[in-house]
């Protein structure tokens, strides 16, 4: 069907819980390392990558004239699949995004974050940056993606806590609202952004929906890092003032938190990391599996699990 398609064709990239490459709406069946070098492609910085890279992330420890020939045969067979009108150009020593009759869910994400659209990039985000690919194909490709993804939701985040504040000050808790539930769906294990997204429904009269996102929070927590979860003091007690409060909202002069601080960044620890990651991604062939991390205690095993599994 799309071999021998003559006509000039749209593709549409999704790299968000991708890849996936779709023509007119109809999905391609590529294999996995086509999928991966048109992500690679797709996810670039400038949507342009040179073949030494691309070649490094999808075989780095190949022999260079071999892995130079794999990449031209994989060019090759990618662009027989994809019919006459290849998703991507072949520019001397460089492969780039195809002009004119192509576009991704990553340009979208980019022009709603212009846009202040804050929780639908957050949405996209949660779908995983490169999903599939991770774990599949090289540790220096799914370092890649990691080292991509976590710049995409640096960004996004950066932008939302900008808006917050500015909201904030602005004592416009519409606003408030909007960015502190991006800010839960990036970081859905966050109690702080939680109490944020629960103070800014209540202040707009949504005290019910205030209640339904602890208690959907709640169950996210227990059933991702095992066992009973209970709440913060400060949780507690805004959930109490808000369901005490008639429906205009939280009294403001009750005790409120302190301006949120970011927790410490995580620093070090990426092959861990990857490799928790690439594991979760997998889903077990035939049986449940477990995942034993050890270490002395206070190394941070639990900070890494949280960091892996957010």
């Amino acid at each position: 069907m799309f071999e021998n398609s003559s006509e000039k064709s749209h593709f549409r990239m999704v790299l968000f819980g991708g890849p996936t490459l779709t023509t007119n709406g109809s999905v391609h069946p590529l294999s996995s390392y086509q999928r991966a070098l048109l992500g690679i492609v797709y996810g670039a910085p400038d949507k342009s990558i040179g073949r030494d890279e691309i070649i490094s992330l999808l075989w780095p420890d190949g022999d260079p004239r071999r892995t130079r020939r794999r990449l031209n045969q994989l060019l090759y067979s990618t662009k027989k699949k994809t019919g006459s009108q290849p998703p991507f150009e072949c520019l001397g020593d460089f492969v780039q995004v195809a002009a004119g009759t192509t576009s991704s869910d990553l340009e979208t994400f980019h022009e709603k974050l212009l846009g202040g659209r804050f929780s639908e990039c957050a949405e996209l985000a949660s779908l995983g940056f490169l999903r599939h690919a991770h774990g599949s194909i090289s540790n220096d490709l799914s370092s890649w993606i990691e080292r991509r993804e976590r710049t995409l939701r640096e960004t996004l985040r950066e932008a939302t806590q900008a808006k917050l504040s500015d909201r904030e000050a602005a004592a416009d808790w519409a606003g408030v609202r909007e960015a502190a539930q991006a800010l839960c769906i990036l970081e859905p294990l966050d109690e702080g952004f939680l109490r944020l997204f629960m103070k800014a429904l209540a202040r707009v009269g949504r005290t019910s929906d205030a209640q339904a996102a602890f208690a959907q929070f709640s169950s996210v927590r227990a059933s991702t890092m095992g066992g009973r979860w209970e709440p913060d003091e400060k949780t507690r007690d805004l959930l109490t003032r808000i369901g005490n409060q008639p429906l205009e909202g939280v009294d403001s002069s009750g005790p409120t938190d302190p301006p949120y601080q970011e927790e410490i960044r995580f620093i070090g620890r990426d092959s861990e990391r990857a490799l928790l990651r690439r594991t979760l991604a997998s889903p077990p062939s035939r049986y449940f599996r477990g995942i034993l991390v050890t270490g002395e205690a206070g190394i941070g095993k639990t900070r890494l699990v949280h960091e892996a599994v957010a």
